[in-house]
């Protein structure tokens, strides 16, 4: 085969001279040259962060409780297929070390005996129930909390219970439970 030459040449205006490529042209190539290889760069960072995430939050003195917590709530909440990550644990840390593992498990609890549910169009039952609206923000997480059953209640608070077995422990609670 022939190499084909274009049709039109560009020539310099003030010296009529024929130009390979066009001065400006040469200067875009450069420059989305340049710009690919930052975008790399960039991309590298971006996944050399996302793995940092998740290392710093697999060393976390709470990844073992959050990670408890995550596998109560895939059973008690039937959601078995859920899978398990950084961005989990990052959003029931907060709650974790403020309120502690088992007033977790209550708002979990609340969640899986009083979720809010909504009839789909086709018949089928959504449940709001999920990781995610749980630990959303503090009035969600207390909402739950507060639609848990008393039988889990009674366990925190240690009304009832053998004193060997109480997770916690309130005599106004006791009053009101007991």
């Amino acid at each position: 085969m022939s190499h084909v030459e274009p049709h039109l040449k560009i020539v310099d205006a003030d010296t009529g001279e024929v130009l390979p490529n066009c001065p400006g042209c040469l200067e875009r190539e450069a420059e989305i040259r340049a710009l690919e290889t930052e975008k790399r760069g960039w991309r590298v960072r971006y996944q050399n962060l996302a793995r940092d995430k998740e290392l710093d939050a697999r060393r976390h003195g709470l990844w073992p409780a959050a990670l408890e917590l995550f596998e109560y709530w895939q059973e008690k909440c039937r959601h078995p297929r859920s899978e398990w990550d950084a961005d989990c644990f990052y959003q029931a840390l907060p709650f974790l070390e403020r309120d502690g593992l088992d007033a977790c498990k209550i708002a979990i609890d609340g969640a899986s005996y009083d979720p809010k549910t909504r009839t789909r169009r086709n018949g089928s039952v959504e449940r709001f129930d999920s990781w995610e609206l749980i630990f959303r923000n503090r009035n969600k997480f207390e909402s739950f909390c507060n639609r848990a059953p008393r039988s889990s209640l009674r366990a925190f608070l240690g009304v009832g219970v053998p004193a060997g077995e109480r997770l916690g422990g309130d005599p106004i609670a006791a009053e009101l439970y007991g």
